[in-house]
């Protein structure tokens, strides 16, 4: 508690210096503190309300900052950091150059550090530094992939590098901490860095620092996932070791702005033509604060107001497409001698323009079954023209979406192209009767869309569906026999088979083969492949299922020998209808002899009488 107590104790007379300049300003900000803030909160909010429209915004990025965390390294020690860049777009991010090196690699950044993009709003820095000092480096940031197109943001951070060892040393700000206006939900980083001996102590506080109230965070950078208007205000970092304190301020600014992608650089507002509007624009500050807006069309000031003058307004025959541009405002906010906020500038690009015409709608068909049918739409894009400046799409870019539907809710296609005109196409291949009913098209663009008159599509009967003319027939076999089912279909061709062992979907292997024909073919069967079996044959105009026949496999039969009045009888059990054949030798090394093919009778008994008297006899049964 008493290291705790001296801490505060520097802390507090380092500050007080600061806290002097700003007294007037913090005393007034006190007394005319807006509610809606956090209790131990003031400072700057942008807050930006509808009337007729609202101004878009896209320009935060011009108060943006980037930072490396951890801000200090150690001269011959391994170092690994990440540099963030922050601010209203950081979501768009999407590559960083170093000195026009694009950082698709590991870069030099200077005395054996390196620097790589990682992806998102970051960058790897990493190596072991061979220098003490302070380093600034400078990073562009690009919305653009390959450090190209698109726009770009350039900021600056910086590494403290120390020596190690040796006496203390009082901490420096060497990274002053950079005011930073975010976005509504987006993410905003407030950072800092300092020199010291040892590397000094990060700490952060709202308003005036104070341990017990407003310490809000611990480390070189204080960030703020999804900022909110609460979360604006002044902030301070102090930075302190065992040998002192310094303390530096950074404003947090919150905007507020309509639309569904206020993050995204380039956001665009899509307006009718012919109707009025009126942007507005708001800057919450203390009571005594001297606000100014100025408006500008086109980077071109159209007006200045005091206090009051936060809205700008077109007439309806001022909205044509040929005044669409760039909109903005310029907030500047003095209080007393500080100037809260200088010359901060946001801007919207506003296209005025009309939903597409179908100047060329779908029109009823009626195909033969098994043909294709073909719908044709056409349609203009009513978009602003292409001469119209400083537009991120316009023209000939804008692009005109043509949404295909059976049945008023089922979509079944989707194009889309660029162009003042285009023609698209809805082909529907091999059309049967679950084809048939009506289609429409919705055509849009950024200003809205058109819906054409369902229109039917009737499919026509040619031919005949499938049928059997014979079905297959049942079969029973050995394990290790083949055997086949056939069927005879008629119907319009061409038609297609299916052969099915119950429910499974038969497939060409070693077993089976004609999976696909009207003779399915069963080579060397064994037991698993006893079953019923049966074939779906289709054609354009439907489909029907054979009926399902057993096949029957047996294992080979057990025979018995007896010695009966006529000779040796040999009996067993099997298949009803197999063709048998018995062999005779007078010995396993001599020519095998067939003396009787016969076949097993319904009782399914198969017998032989041998009336043969020779001294040696060998007897074998095949069954083919």
């Amino acid at each position: 508690m008493k290291r705790t107590n001296r801490i505060l104790v520097k802390i507090l007379s380092l500050f007080m210096a600061f806290a002097l300049q700003v007294m007037p300003l913090i005393r007034s900000a006190l007394m005319n503190l807006n509610q809606t803030l956090a209790p131990n909160g003031w400072g700057v909010v942008f807050r930006w309300v509808a009337g007729a429209a609202v101004l878009s915004y896209d320009a935060v990025s011009r108060a943006s900052s980037i930072a490396v965390s951890p801000p200090n390294a150690t001269v011959g020690q391994p170092y690994i950091g990440t540099v963030t860049y922050s601010g209203g777009h950081a979501g768009s991010v999407s590559s960083m150059s170093l000195s026009n090196f694009c950082l698709v690699n590991s870069t030099n950044l200077f005395n054996g550090l390196s620097i790589v993009y990682a992806g998102g709003n970051s960058a790897s820095v990493s190596g072991t530094p061979a220098a003490a000092g302070t380093f600034a480096f400078t990073l562009k940031i690009f919305d653009g992939s390959t450090c190209g197109g698109g726009n770009s943001d350039t900021r600056s951070t910086s590494l403290v590098v120390g020596t190690g060892g040796g006496g203390g040393v009082i901490p420096v700000i060497t990274s002053p901490p950079q005011g930073v206006a975010a976005q509504i939900g987006a993410d905003a980083l407030l950072s800092a860095g300092a020199s010291g001996n040892p590397a000094p102590t990060y700490y952060w506080y709202r308003g005036i620092p104070n341990i017990a109230t407003n310490l809000v965070g611990i480390g070189a950078s204080l960030n703020f996932p999804l900022a909110q208007l609460t979360n604006s205000g002044l902030y301070t970092v102090v930075a302190s070791n065992a040998s002192g304190s310094v303390s530096a301020p950074a404003y947090l600014s919150v905007a507020l702005t309509p639309g569904t992608n206020q993050l995204a650089l380039n956001y665009t507002n899509y307006y009718f033509s012919g109707q009025p509007l009126t942007m507005f624009s708001y800057l919450t500050n203390v009571s005594t604060g001297s606000n100014v807006y100025k408006w500008q069309y086109n980077s071109v000031d159209v007006t200045t107001y005091s206090q009051a003058g936060n809205n700008f307004s077109l007439t309806g025959p001022q909205v044509t497409p040929a005044k669409s541009g760039k909109y903005a405002v310029v907030f500047n906010s003095v209080v007393g001698a500080t100037a809260v906020v200088d010359q901060q500038l946001y801007y919207s690009y506003w296209a005025f323009g009309l939903p597409p015409a179908i100047t060329n709608a779908p029109q009823p068909t009626n195909v033969t079954s098994g043909l294709d049918a073909t719908f044709s739409a056409t349609a203009t894009n009513n978009s602003v023209p292409a001469s119209t400046p400083q537009l991120p799409y316009y023209g000939t870019n804008t692009p005109l979406t043509f949404r295909w539907f059976f049945n008023g809710t089922n979509l079944v296609a989707t194009q889309t192209t660029n162009g003042l005109i285009a023609t698209e196409n809805l082909v529907l291949h091999s059309v049967n009767s679950a084809n048939e009913g009506n289609y429409t098209v919705v055509v849009s663009n950024y200003w809205g869309s058109v819906t054409s008159a369902p229109v039917s599509l009737t499919v026509s009967s040619s031919g005949s569906p499938p049928g059997i003319v014979t079905q297959p027939a049942a079969a029973a076999i050995l394990v290790g026999q083949n055997a086949s089912f056939g069927v005879t279909a008629s119907g319009t061709g061409p038609l297609y088979y299916q052969w099915m062992q119950g429910s499974t979907t038969l497939s060409n292997d070693t077993v089976y083969s004609g999976v696909n024909t009207n003779v399915l073919t069963l080579t060397r069967a064994g037991l698993i492949n006893a079953g019923t079996y049966s074939v779906v044959i289709t054609n354009s105009l439907g489909s029907t299922n054979s009926i399902g026949v057993p096949l029957a496999v047996q294992p080979p039969p057990a025979i018995g020998v007896v010695r009966g009045p006529n000779g040796l009888e040999l009996t067993g059990n099997t298949i009803t209808g197999l063709t048998y054949v018995v062999w005779s030798a007078t010995n396993l090394t001599s020519l095998w002899t067939p003396i009787a093919t016969n076949t097993v009778p319904g009782s399914g008994t198969l017998s032989f009488t041998n009336p043969a008297t020779g001294p040696n006899q060998f007897l074998k049964f095949q069954f083919p």
